[in-house]
């Protein structure tokens, strides 16, 4: 089950970059939640497709353009755990903002129903119950 999760992520990911945002809705489930990092956006989690919307609309704010590139996927049965690169540049000061982020990713029944985002991995494998 480990390797369809990760494809299911790794296609997420790539309609994310090749298609846009409304394209990941294939992805997850209608009652999805997304929780970016606790310093982004006041850890703040978005229910749903909408909160998903409003997530990205809330980056576009901030950054005008963003991504995550993907560069590590490793499967923990219902967990895939993606370490990304994220860039942006600041809407009004131009700065480039680049971080790691470790994302949490939690599949069932082939839909994503939930995703956490960590700045460390150990972070992201303890809140899944799981150790280095």
């Amino acid at each position: 089950m480990s390797e369809e999760n990760i494809e299911l992520v790794r296609r997420g990911y790539e309609a994310l970059r090749d298609s846009g945002e409304e394209a990941v809705f294939e992805f997850l489930h209608p009652d999805f939640d997304l929780t970016p990092v606790e310093e982004q956006l006041d850890g703040e989690t978005f229910h749903g497709h909408d909160g998903v919307r409003r997530f990205f609309q809330m980056l576009r704010e901030a950054f005008g353009d963003f991504g995550w590139e993907p560069q590590e996927f490793e499967g923990f049965g219902d967990h895939v755990l993606v370490a990304t690169r994220f860039t942006a540049e600041g809407r009004g000061s131009g700065a480039p903002v680049e971080a790691r982020i470790y994302n949490l990713w939690t599949i069932r029944r082939g839909k994503a129903v939930r995703v956490h985002g960590y700045l460390s991995r150990s972070d992201a494998l303890e809140a899944a119950g799981l150790s280095e």
